[in-house]
């Protein structure tokens, strides 16, 4: 292990040493500070958030994975080129020693210029949001939606297909089946109605969801979002539409009537009265959308979603910056292989 260590130092001095280590940190750094006011947002303070999490981490993966790339597939034809490598041959190193340790070393130089981005992000955000100019109520729905790690929780699916059994036994009891038509193509078509009925709400229907979600911190409120489609011409009129959340019996249940676009998730906070002792909330939608009538249709898979908090900004940043490091990694060793291969 002590030869792979000193390998990987040894491939970290040389990089910190040559000019792209400079380049690269230089480059890093520039793309996260000047990046998110380069891009034009629509100019709130959500939008900067996102340009600087979205825009900036994707452009700085993209940066390191080729150089990444070069580096690994470049670093053993340099010093076999500049006879170097006899220097490590001649001490009983292994050849997959040297590989190990040179994969290990370009693994740290990543590691430490993600460490840099993600600081900087981290840093260019917090001052951002403290800003005079953002108002109150925008800076605590971004630290509440935004810069915090959630947990999302879905209804459970409905068994269609057991239903679809059922309705097409009672159909062949009442010969309402062509008898050229196979069972398992009725099956396909009667699957397909129910899953469009069971997730549309018509003019002054409801539609209700039991969401476990398990016990929640004290105080700790909660997010429902959602998203629908609606034949109505949503880009110049809304949908009026109600929430209910809580106990169905509970008189004091959270309520919500709002009008709002189709297509285009929507979030809104629930208190944590709302979830029952045995860890579920009932969320139940009210179509009030009569003049005109409009049917509103939820997607089968993501239509209603509750989003409770799982932990910090910071942390799921550094997750997030834990699984590029892996991705980089097997760049780093894919390219340490061919390198060596064809020097």
């Amino acid at each position: 292990m002590n030869r792979i260590f000193a390998i990987a130092l040894l491939t970290v001095r040389s990089a910190m040493r040559s000019r792209l280590f400079v380049c690269m940190v230089t480059t890093v750094l520039a793309v996260v500070a000047l990046l998110p006011l380069i891009i034009k947002g629509d100019g709130s303070a959500e939008g900067y958030v996102l340009i600087a999490l979205r825009y900036t981490l994707t452009t700085v993966t993209f940066l390191l994975a080729v150089a990444t790339l070069w580096a690994a597939c470049s670093t053993s034809a340099a010093e076999i080129e500049g006879k170097q490598i006899h220097l490590v041959v001649s001490k009983p190193v292994r050849h997959t020693h040297i590989l190990i340790g040179k994969w290990l070393g370009l693994v740290t130089i990543n590691a430490c210029l993600l460490a840099i981005s993600g600081i900087t992000v981290c840093l260019l955000l917090r001052i951002a949001l403290s800003r005079p100019g953002i108002d109150a109520a925008d800076r605590q729905s971004i630290e509440q939606e935004l810069l915090v790690a959630r947990q999302a929780f879905s209804p459970e699916p409905e068994d269609i297909e057991q239903r679809a059994r059922e309705l097409l036994t009672t159909m062949h009891e009442k010969g309402e089946v062509t008898p050229d038509i196979p069972d398992e193509a009725a099956l396909a078509m009667i699957a397909d109605r129910l899953i469009v009925e069971s997730n549309t709400v018509r003019p002054g229907s409801e539609k209700r969801w039991t969401i476990q979600i398990g016990e929640l911190p004290r105080g700790q409120s909660m997010f429902v979002r959602f998203s629908f489609s609606s034949p109505r011409q949503l880009d110049i009129e809304p949908t009026a539409i109600v929430w209910k959340a809580g106990p169905p019996d509970d008189p004091g249940r959270f309520v919500r009537s709002e009008s709002v676009f189709s297509d285009s998730p929507v979030s809104f906070t629930v208190p944590a009265s709302a979830v029952a002792p045995d860890g579920s909330i009932t969320v139940d939608f009210v179509n009030v959308q009569l003049d005109p009538p409009v049917s509103i249709v939820f997607d089968k898979s993501n239509g209603v979603t509750v989003l409770s908090r799982a932990g910090s900004f910071e942390g799921n940043l550094a997750r997030s910056l834990i699984i590029i490091l892996c991705k980089l990694s097997i760049l780093a060793a894919l390219g340490v292989v061919a390198g060596s291969l064809t020097s």
